[in-house]
């Protein structure tokens, strides 16, 4: 389903629309199909830029190239911009970055690039997901995404887990976007998300100038079926 949001911060001459997908898990229970149909439904929205919040690839990228491919059809005026989930990490991360990078995908590692128009720009920021820590490799960095910030401009953070708001300290962005949690997925299971996720779905304002939306993820993870969530493409008009 579209899932429509607006945002206004007043932050921008002209609105921003941000296109979010996350936890596609590509491979196992989601092909080519799927992602070719899910990239001409994103394309029709007209999208300013696109996020991908994590948990976009659920194999080894040799095995799932074909199904992968349709990503590089995605189109948005200002380029598409991903992160990665705890999923990657159990796939060989390096090469899934590797791959992903040919498609036109740009991949944010702790590192934040300023986009928009001139009078109207703003940085997108992005952090290694959480599981990195337990990896021992593509560590969540804070510090150097602050220092990779532009102070003048209003700032887009992508991160894959929600609780890793909790990492940010004294670093406010002025919208944060999340998955992981699926929303839940299937009813009771939403209630013991919320033991380690602070946020389960959906807008959370925190201040006026602060918000984080957690997206319920367009595809599936085992088991194939949702109760008392849907699946979604998130459209967000940020202003």
């Amino acid at each position: 389903m579209i899932v429509n949001v607006t945002l206004n911060q007043k932050l921008f001459s002209k609105p921003y629309r941000i296109i979010q997908i996350s936890d596609m898990h590509i491979g196992g229970l989601v092909g080519a199909d799927f992602v070719q149909k899910a990239a001409l439904r994103i394309n029709a929205l007209n999208p300013d830029l696109i996020a991908i919040t994590g948990d976009l690839t659920d194999a080894h990228i040799d095995t799932i190239a074909k199904s992968v491919e349709p990503l590089g059809d995605l189109k948005s005026r200002l380029g598409i911009f991903y992160v990665v989930g705890n999923h990657e990490y159990f796939h060989g991360l390096q090469d899934t970055l590797t791959h992903i990078k040919t498609l036109g995908i740009r991949v944010l590692e702790n590192e934040t690039v300023v986009i928009g128009d001139k009078g109207n720009e703003l940085n997108i920021a992005g952090l290694y997901d959480y599981f990195g820590y337990r990896m021992g490799e593509f560590v969540p960095n804070v510090d150097a995404l602050k220092h990779s910030i532009n102070a003048h401009y209003p700032t887009l953070l992508l991160m894959h887990q929600p609780r890793q708001i909790t990492m940010l300290e004294d670093f406010k962005p002025n919208l944060m976007l999340s998955g992981h949690t699926h929303g839940g997925q299937i009813f009771p299971f939403n209630y013991l998300v919320t033991l380690q996720q602070p946020y389960v779905k959906g807008l959370h304002t925190l201040s006026p100038k602060e918000a984080i939306y957690v997206n319920s993820g367009i595809g599936f993870w085992e088991p194939k079926m949702r109760l008392g969530s849907a699946a979604e493409i998130t459209v967000i008009e940020w202003s």
